[in-house]
């Protein structure tokens, strides 16, 4: 082998620089995901902090509010963006004191977009909770991909966005709006962080709602239902606590998120996305030992359609955190 790597070295010296134009001249990283989203012509100018967004509104009808944190850079800087999903029942300025977040380092600037939830209930036409996160498929209407839509591409429109860098995370409910836009645009995001979450594209976790049915007897026919995960290269942070990392309504358990995370990594890596899978026992929030600044590492180091780092070496605090990575298939 090491002779075959030396004559390969011996005959690119002989020949010279390859030609403008193949294989070896033109390698590099891939130019980022295609996105066609339109920002509405009556759009706000995207700024630093709240601002009440029209074009996918609350189950009362009125604006929602979606948080902006924008770096202060240079206007020709290049950013990422992070969407940051809270959890169910919680509110939004909690959300944004427990994850802020260094997004000004001078080799990883990103904007990060955290929106308030919808508060959709089950009994709601559509059904909800708290966020659309019952049915999802392209083309349909649901809010959480039309905040998604319109906010990424009015960012395209006010900031110099780097594509390679697009990524979602979230906790509870909202890891599963993460999952659910990850199925529905299966080839945008670089990486996710779904804490405590489901997804609903995989039959095996569908079948994990409800577990004793008796949540049908309160609202017959309501389900879940997402359109299948198409192929894509992401690598999926999971976390989930253990035999009490459960959501319930009125008594009746909703759904697992120990069993469904669980049933997670085989189905992603069956879908070609590599997982960093972190389990703990501390119950129903996130990982004790892994904290923003750890997942913004993890997430500087996952670039859109690049070979994870952390295949090779899981790297502090995951790897003193039990952390195990699960390559994709």
């Amino acid at each position: 082998m090491r002779q075959l790597i030396a004559f390969a070295c011996f005959a690119l010296i002989a020949c010279g620089e390859p030609p403008s134009g193949s294989p070896l001249a033109d390698a590099g990283p891939p130019p980022g995901p295609e996105i066609s989203f339109k920002c509405p012509a009556e759009a706000p100018t995207i700024s630093n902090g709240t601002a009440a967004w029209p074009f996918a509104k609350g189950a009362d009808g009125a604006d929602r509010s979606v948080h902006f944190l924008v770096p202060n850079t240079d206007p020709d800087t290049k950013l990422g963006v992070v969407y940051s999903w809270h959890g169910i029942g919680q509110d939004l300025d909690s959300w944004l004191a427990d994850t802020r977040i260094d997004n000004d380092q001078p080799d990883f600037p990103f904007i990060v977009v955290s929106p308030h939830d919808t508060g959709m209930e089950p009994g709601n036409d559509p059904a909800g909770l708290y966020w659309d996160m019952f049915y999802s498929a392209p083309g349909d209407g649901n809010l959480e991909a039309a905040l998604f839509e319109t906010t990424l591409a009015c960012l395209i429109k006010d900031f110099e966005i780097d594509t390679t860098r697009l990524y979602s995370v979230g906790f509870s409910g909202g890891a599963v709006i993460t999952n659910l836009l990850t199925a529905r645009y299966p080839d945008i995001f670089a990486a996710t962080a779904p804490f405590s979450g489901a997804w609903f594209s995989d039959p095996v976790q569908e079948a994990m709602v409800d577990p004793s049915g008796v949540g049908a007897d309160f609202f017959p026919g309501l389900g879940v239902d997402w359109n299948d995960l198409g192929a894509g290269k992401q690598t999926v942070l999971l976390t989930h606590g253990g035999a009490e990392d459960t959501y319930g309504l009125a008594g009746v358990e909703v759904i697992s998120f120990e069993n469904a995370s669980r049933a997670a990594i085989a189905y992603l890596n069956d879908n070609g996305r590599n997982v960093i899978d972190c389990p703990h026992t501390a119950g129903h929030q996130p990982h004790p030992n892994i904290w923003v600044p750890d997942l913004v590492g993890f997430l500087k180091a996952h670039p859109w359609h690049q070979a994870s780092p952390y295949a090779d070496a899981m790297p502090e605090p995951y790897a003193s955190a039990g952390c195990t990575f699960h390559a994709a298939r």
